[in-house]
């Protein structure tokens, strides 16, 4: 089966929309980033709930626009800072989508470029420990005009394949250096 579609949860947002304050912001990658920070001053608390509707919501629209296979990058880190633990996220995470069809949805497993070494560790453990199979991925995305060295992946990316898992890398999206693209 090719992935007919390459989506990002963006849990924020959605919770966002649903509430009726969706942010207006202009397009700068400075913007994006700065918007999808952990840090930034408004952000949502998200929760297991959120997760559990926000991939109910994904899947419906999606079956309603026809597409048959969604790899869904997910980003544990704004659900572990609110204080959701691994294994709450990775169990609720796999049972909202493990039964479902038409769209089938899998989940990558999105690792930013700005992350932590002990964060680092924190996946490359879970994942060496097995996920469950609606993880068929890992990403790497982010900030590379700010965090271009990404040698403090390729570990994690070894441990990823070894464990059967495919791979993803956001490159050339904000910087005009293919340099960084040959790097990722």
């Amino acid at each position: 089966m090719i992935p007919h579609l390459h989506v990002h949860l963006e849990p924020e947002e959605r919770k966002r929309l649903a509430l009726g304050r969706s942010l207006v912001r202009s397009w700068s990658p400075a913007a994006f980033f700065d918007a999808h920070s952990l840090s930034h001053p408004g952000r949502l608390s998200v929760s297991v709930a959120d997760l559990q509707q926000f991939l109910k919501d994904l899947h419906y629209e999606q079956q309603e626009s026809g597409v048959d296979y969604v790899e869904l990058r997910l980003s544990p880190r704004r659900f572990l800072a609110n204080g959701v633990h691994w294994d709450e996220l990775i169990s609720a995470a796999d049972s909202a989508v493990a039964h479902l069809t038409q769209p089938v949805i899998r989940f990558v497993l999105l690792v930013n470029r700005d992350s932590t070494p002990g964060f680092i560790e924190e996946c490359m453990a879970r994942i060496d420990a097995g996920l469950p199979p609606t993880f068929v991925g890992i990403d790497l995305a982010g900030d590379e005009s700010r965090f271009p060295d990404v040698s403090g992946f390729v570990t994690l990316f070894a441990v990823a394949a070894a464990c059967g898992l495919g791979a993803t890398v956001h490159a050339g999206e904000f910087v005009t250096d293919d340099r960084g693209i040959w790097r990722a």
